[in-house]
């Protein structure tokens, strides 16, 4: 796979990816999941003003996982449903915990980098997939 100008710090070779993909016990599961994805609707805050941890984990979960499956299928289904929960958790999500923001002072806190984290993963795998409005609007998000 050739890549472009951007660096993929993280992903440099898919076909490595790939080869493991190959191997069913590691891929059958994955797939799986990824498949439920499609027929999913997106995870939510259930709570915005609690803990939200293990949602926030699941959200963070199926973005990823989606990325994996689109760049080893390259199907384009997996990139679509990714999109969708990717623009939900930037657009729905609180980035920071209430108690520890309104309470504590603080300004990020484990859910900021939760969010924060899967958005660099994001951007940095599927650099070349995205637009540049949609890259505008991950690192606006960011920023």
């Amino acid at each position: 796979m050739k890549y472009g100008k951007h660096p993929y710090l993280l992903i440099k070779d898919i076909d490595l990816i790939k080869k493991s993909a190959a191997c069913p016990f590691i891929w059958d599961p994955i797939i799986e999941k990824a498949n439920n994805d499609l027929k999913s609707a997106q995870i939510i805050p259930t709570d915005p003003d609690g803990w939200l941890w293990e949602t926030l984990d699941k959200a963070k979960e199926r973005i990823l996982r989606d990325c994996i499956v689109y760049k080893v299928t390259s199907d384009k289904k997996y990139f679509e449903v990714m999109k969708l929960q990717l623009w939900c958790l930037i657009d729905e999500w609180p980035w920071i915990e209430k108690f520890h923001h309104e309470e504590v002072g603080l300004e990020a806190d484990l859910r900021t980098g939760i969010i924060m984290y899967t958005l660099g993963l994001v951007y940095d795998w599927m650099y070349d997939d995205f637009s540049a409005t949609e890259r505008k609007r991950i690192l606006s998000a960011i920023t």
